[in-house]
């Protein structure tokens, strides 16, 4: 194989199928890029968020590959890199002087459909006279949602919980090119409080008055 084709040029009959092969070793990948793909298109800085690109290992034809149209049948498949995204995820508190997190932010590399990198941990630490009431993710719309599974104080973000973001994110956008990602996680945090129960220690049961509670 060689970066500009998917087989040497040794000739292929039409109507067969034929697998697109990995990038060669000795090809070294631009910095700060990752290898998206190989495409009839010839890459350029105005075409490369909307490429199409078929990944190694796919199975094409000539149709596919539009061999017919073809100069002498013969076709160039280019390799098509583009630029390496980051996946950030913040942490916050609130009420603010309710307590602090840990670690303000952390981030992921993202290559196309792929994220990768260490995990990412904050610990909501309270103040004094408040206590730790959950991490909830907050939406684009501003909202907060409960993340159900977590109700520990310490919160670990993975790569594999930014790639399972990303995916519906990419869908939804039908964009050819790897979506800006963004998560940003809040601890909330709610006052210590103690309740004080009444009892009138007489015989008149209607003589009582309800409990009351107050802050710590």
């Amino acid at each position: 194989s060689d970066k500009t084709g998917c087989v040497r040029a040794s000739g292929i009959p039409f109507g067969a199928s034929i697998t697109l092969q990995a990038l060669p070793d000795d090809v070294r990948v631009p910095k700060g890029t990752y290898f998206a793909g190989w495409s009839l298109e010839k890459p350029t800085a105005d075409n490369l968020s909307t490429i199409k690109t078929q990944s190694p290992g796919a199975e094409v034809n000539d149709k596919m590959l539009e061999a017919s149209k073809a100069e002498k049948h013969h076709v160039t498949l280019y390799a098509v890199y583009k630029p390496v995204g980051t996946a950030t995820v913040e942490f916050d508190a609130t009420p603010a002087e309710g307590g602090t997190v840990s670690l303000p932010s952390g981030s992921f590399t993202v290559a196309g459909s792929t994220v990768t990198g260490v995990d990412v941990v904050s610990t909501a630490e309270p103040k004094a006279g408040w206590h730790f009431a959950g991490w909830y993710e907050k939406k684009s719309d501003g909202k907060l949602e409960s993340v159900s599974a977590i109700n520990d104080a310490i919160l670990t973000v993975t790569a594999a919980m930014m790639q399972a973001k990303l995916k519906p994110l990419a869908e939804s956008r039908g964009e050819n090119r790897t979506p800006v990602l963004e998560v940003r996680y809040i601890a909330v945090f709610a006052r210590d409080s103690f309740t004080v129960k009444f009892d009138g220690n007489g015989d008149d049961k209607e003589a009582t008055m309800k409990p009351q509670t107050f802050p710590a």
